[in-house]
């Protein structure tokens, strides 16, 4: 679902136009075959194999969507201040480039200090969760964070199948 989702950002970004780079932590081969069921050829989008935290701030161009996934694994082990430096040269490069970097983690790979500065760093945050409950799992997704300083305590239900994500804002899970 994560990887779907950060996907799903990339191909919305130029669907609309923008140019787009993806970083995947899985290897640029099975991201562009990953991509093949949006593009004919990955031609629209720009692929860099990272495995250094540090290197992600050299892929963020000018005007583009850039989505790293999973920024988590490259995250992960290091100290507190190496990721808070690697974060502000992100987010300085980001003012610079007007343009948009989407960092994805994964739930419980980052101690809670860390993903915390993460988060305070991130201008929107959106969630993905699930929950067991006694008719089965629920998935959801919270939106703690969001431009301008909103903040959204609704936790919005949603289903994903195959490759389709459904959405459905009358639904809370509780």
């Amino acid at each position: 679902m994560k990887s779907f989702l950060a996907q799903l950002v990339c191909v919305s970004g130029t669907r609309i136009g923008a140019k787009a780079t993806y970083i995947p932590s899985y290897g640029e081969t099975v991201a562009k075959g990953m991509f093949a069921i949006y593009f004919d050829d990955g031609s629209v989008v720009d692929f860099y194999e990272v495995r250094d935290l540090d290197s992600c701030e050299m892929h963020i161009h000018n005007d583009r969507v850039t989505v790293v996934d999973s920024f988590s694994y490259l995250a992960a082990g290091r100290l507190l201040g190496d990721v808070k430096g690697a974060l502000e040269k992100i987010k300085r490069r980001t003012r610079e480039t007007s343009s948009i970097v989407v960092l994805v983690l994964s739930d419980d790979m980052l101690p809670p200090q860390m993903e915390a500065m993460v988060f305070h760093h991130a201008d929107g945050v959106l969630c993905l969760l699930e929950k067991e409950g006694s008719d089965g799992v629920k998935r959801y997704m919270r939106i703690p964070k969001w431009m301008g300083g909103r903040t959204f305590d609704a936790n919005i239900f949603f289903t994903f199948i195959g490759n389709q994500l459904n959405v459905d804002t009358r639904y809370r899970v509780v």
